[in-house]
């Protein structure tokens, strides 16, 4: 990757995440101001019902805000020994000529032990390749789950505070 395409995806990833930050202050924001203003009344009534329905939809958008933060976490940690074990395998290979390798910590590797190493170091970054895909997709999930919780549980709190202000 170029210097440019370096500094181009870190400016993604911070604002990205600032993004996730102010969604999820907006939707805490809104909630407490539910729960502030929250006049209980019997469950019977169809505007309380709507208010709680949207009180539990906000919650629920937190609840998902705080995973997709927590995903992507977990994603940039997977990216960051991804790239660290990929960095140590293009090392290794570029180091042996059938010889013996010595290590960055000043290990002296057999061309047994360099065969083995660099299989183990394929095989672990295949299967954190795996889990970066997981993350992601759970991330995408969560994403869209906290989007629509927070859209649907806001038009119910709109629609049941404007019902009460225009009979």
């Amino acid at each position: 990757m170029s210097e440019r395409s370096l500094k181009a995806y870190d400016a993604w990833r911070d604002e990205a995440q600032r993004f996730d930050y102010f969604i999820l202050g907006l939707i805490g924001a809104v909630t407490a101001y539910v729960v502030q203003n929250l006049e209980p009344h019997k469950v019977r009534s169809l505007l309380f019902a709507i208010q709680l329905a949207g009180l539990i939809l906000l919650i629920a958008a937190a609840s998902f805000g705080f995973r997709r933060i927590e995903q992507n976490i977990a994603l940039l940690r997977h990216t960051y020994t991804r790239l660290e074990w990929e960095e140590n395998l293009s090392s290794l290979v570029e180091n042996y000529r059938g010889n013996a390798v010595r290590t960055n910590l000043g290990d002296v590797l057999t061309p047994e032990d360099t065969e083995n190493h660099a299989q183990q170091l394929r095989a672990a970054i295949a299967k954190i390749g795996e889990l970066q895909e997981v993350a992601a997709k759970a991330s995408g999930k969560n994403y869209l789950r906290r989007n629509w919780c927070f859209f649907v549980g806001f038009i119910l709190i709109a629609i049941s505070r404007a019902v009460v202000v225009f009979p």
